[in-house]
């Protein structure tokens, strides 16, 4: 379906093709065209692909397709007339790199592959003024996420009807794995994977990944590696808490600084290469044998030159007996 300005759809959309693959296209022509779904898309054939080409984008939800396909500035995702099933169901969830994709609502993206790379996020305000939250699965089944260079929008400065988004969410699927490639410099209360600890998630950085605002960052069922840094901002709120996992379990990081916490826990070994390690927070808990249930000490490791700099009153709620190496030069 093609427009020159407009395409607006106000009734819920039900493709009933057959049993070949076949490609649906929504087009406008003009560069400040627009199209908007009122209610969410659907397909019956589970075979489809949709491709929705336009300048500013409003859905409410697109479930049934093979491969769903965004090539849009601007990108709103509404709530969906669906209630609490996902978002967007498909096996491959796509969107050109440099878009703005807004969040009117917490949102789901569900399938085994979703690629953001290059999207630029923000959200609306909900009814207690706070942001929305992004959610990715993997729909039950093995899992690639390609969120690189991921950015807050410049236009949360100018709009004041915008926010950062509250969270962005990665679940797990059990029995399957979950690969996520990460970088770019987000604002977020919320940073959580495989909070559940259900399936494998491995994180690896494509470049340099910063997370600011933080008040709550969970992955501790989750191994980051990548030659990049990663950068975890906290709040300072006294409620603010990070849970970190396994780092460079089988590829080293350069560096790694979470700070800004009230309570950070160390759950797994953390070893960089030639950058600094910095952990500061109000209480620092090494918590590896109450995690993994092992009496092994907790490894925090350089193997270059850097420093490691532990800020904070370090101990541990394990019920046993748990250790801690530092086998480079540190401070406390």
């Amino acid at each position: 379906m093609k427009a020159i300005q407009n395409i607006n759809i106000n009734s819920e959309l039900i493709y009933a093709g057959n049993d070949s693959s076949n490609e649906i296209v929504f087009n406008t022509v003009d560069s400040d065209g627009a199209i908007s779904f009122s209610k969410a898309i659907e397909s019956s054939t589970a075979n489809d692909t949709i491709i929705l080409e336009t300048n500013t984008l409003n859905l409410a939800g697109i479930t049934g397709f093979d491969t769903v396909e965004f090539d849009a500035s601007n990108i709103i995702f509404n709530t969906s007339n669906k209630g609490n099933d996902a978002y967007i169901t498909a096996n491959t969830v796509s969107t050109r790199g440099e878009s703005d994709l807004y969040l009117n609502g917490d949102i789901t993206l569900s399938s085994s592959v979703i690629d953001l790379s290059g999207v630029n996020l923000a959200s609306y305000y909900d009814s207690s003024e706070a942001g929305y939250s992004l959610t990715l699965n993997s729909n039950e089944s093995n899992g690639q996420f390609k969120l690189n260079n991921l950015s807050d929008s410049v236009n949360i400065g100018t709009n004041d009807e915008l926010t950062h988004i509250e969270g962005l969410i990665i679940e797990g699927s059990a029995d399957n794995t979950s690969n996520v490639f990460i970088s770019g410099e987000l604002t977020a209360e919320r940073f959580m994977a495989n909070t559940e600890n259900t399936g494998t998630v491995e994180m690896t950085l494509t470049d340099n990944l910063i997370l600011n605002s933080v008040n709550e960052f969970d992955t501790k069922n989750v191994s980051i590696n990548g030659n990049y840094n990663l950068d975890i901002n906290g709040s300072d709120s006294t409620d603010s808490i990070a849970n970190i996992g396994s780092i460079s379990n089988s590829s080293s990081i350069i560096g790694l600084s979470a700070e800004g916490f009230s309570k950070l826990y160390l759950h797994n070994d953390i070893k960089v290469s030639t950058g600094n390690i910095s952990l500061s927070a109000t209480d620092i808990f090494i918590n590896k044998s109450e995690a993994l249930n092992t009496q092994e000490a907790l490894l925090i490791e350089n193997t270059g030159n850097g420093t490691i700099s532990l800020n904070g009153h370090t101990q541990t709620d394990a019920v046993s007996y748990t250790h801690l190496t530092l086998p480079t030069i540190y401070s406390v």
